[in-house]
């Protein structure tokens, strides 16, 4: 009914704020957190979709659930700053894992994070890297005393926006 059209009409519209504002934002390591993750999971889906994950990932703190399209570049990379930090970090901290070859294809039974993912370490006769298609849905945590922090400052400054310094500025005021 009328009420369906007007919630409908009220998530677009702030999607679409929300998109048009994030080129204001002044600490975008805050914003994952700060908004994003505050909204119901397909909403953040959306707006992440919107601005893409490596402009509002926080590499520093990247304990969350994704789902991800490899098709999509930014969806792609992502996958595999997560592979690279799962490797680099003890424990298993990929969970509730499910992958799928593409999107029509239903989840491999059992799926876990194959050693071919990993673009350093595999050495077999497998294609190394993260496939360019399919479907990774996937929680990432790592217990507290098993994070890397340098390298997951390493990571946030090679791919993600939150993790490219900030100028410098003599201004006392911010614009």
């Amino acid at each position: 009914g009328p009420l369906v059209v007007v919630v409908v009409v009220v998530v677009v519209a702030a999607l679409a704020l929300l998109t048009h504002l994030f080129g204001r934002v002044v600490d975008p390591e805050d914003f994952f957190w700060t908004v994003a993750a505050r909204l119901p999971l397909r909403l953040r889906n959306d707006l992440v979709n919107r601005l893409g994950w490596l402009n509002v990932l926080d590499a520093l703190r990247p304990e969350t659930r994704y789902e991800l399209d490899l098709r999509h570049h930014d969806h792609w990379k992502l996958a595999h700053v997560l592979t690279q930090l799962a490797t680099n970090e003890e424990g298993i901290n990929f969970r509730d894992t499910s992958f799928s070859r593409t999107h029509l294809d239903p989840p491999i039974p059992g799926w876990t994070l194959p050693a071919s993912w990993d673009v350093v370490n595999y050495a077999g006769n497998l294609t190394k890297g993260v496939p360019r298609t399919g479907i990774l849905k996937v929680t990432y945590k790592a217990d507290p005393a098993d994070r890397e922090a340098t390298f997951r400052r390493d990571l946030a400054r090679n791919f993600t926006l939150a993790g490219i310094p900030r100028p410098e500025t003599t201004s006392a005021y911010h614009i």
